[in-house]
């Protein structure tokens, strides 16, 4: 046999397959979209009302960052202040939580609330609302959290109204 010679072609009609699999390659898509586990009506309701008041508190923390870097080092004295004139925030989010259920408030509170630069759990009225701490002069001022003394389900372990919008240390991790 010759080195030279070009290698055998597929016989006429045997093909290399690729039409079927332009045509399932559809077929396969809709299928795992269909029979998809974990598609969002399967998802756990706590999962679900934990995730949307993470990304609600986020927004808040990122409305209440800018707000503060427009007015010189200012909080604004109740988070209604960030919804005028739809500047930072077009509405004040709902926070969701499985205990309170969907709330739309804002408990406002003073710097009897600050501990040493954290939040002290035990005097929060568990509203289930926003809580902000308007306070000037406090270690706590312009501190927005979920006013939920409950602990945060699905095993994280800790209460609602530890998360601020970013993660802590292990030093504010509030004894109960």
């Amino acid at each position: 046999m010759d080195s030279s010679a070009p290698p055998d072609l597929p016989k006429q009609g045997s093909g290399c397959g690729c039409l079927s699999t332009i045509l399932l390659s559809p077929i396969a898509l809709i299928t795992l979209i269909a029979f998809n586990p974990y598609s969002p009506s399967e998802i756990h309701p706590a999962k679900r009302s934990r995730a949307w008041t993470r990304g609600e508190l986020g927004s808040i923390r990122s409305a209440l960052s800018i707000y503060y870097g427009d007015t010189q080092g200012a909080y604004p004295a109740a988070l209604e202040a960030l919804t005028t004139g739809r500047r930072y925030l077009p509405l004040i989010p709902r926070v969701e939580t499985i205990e309170h259920g969907q709330r739309h408030g804002v408990a406002i509170y003073g710097a009897d609330l600050c501990l040493g630069g954290s939040i002290d759990g035990k005097k929060l009225r568990d509203s289930g609302d926003w809580g902000y701490v308007n306070a000037p002069g406090s270690a706590c001022h312009g501190i927005v959290f979920v006013d939920c003394t409950h602990r945060i389900p699905t095993g994280e372990g800790y209460p609602w109204w530890w998360r601020r919008g970013y993660e802590y240390s292990n030093e504010l991790w509030f004894k109960w």
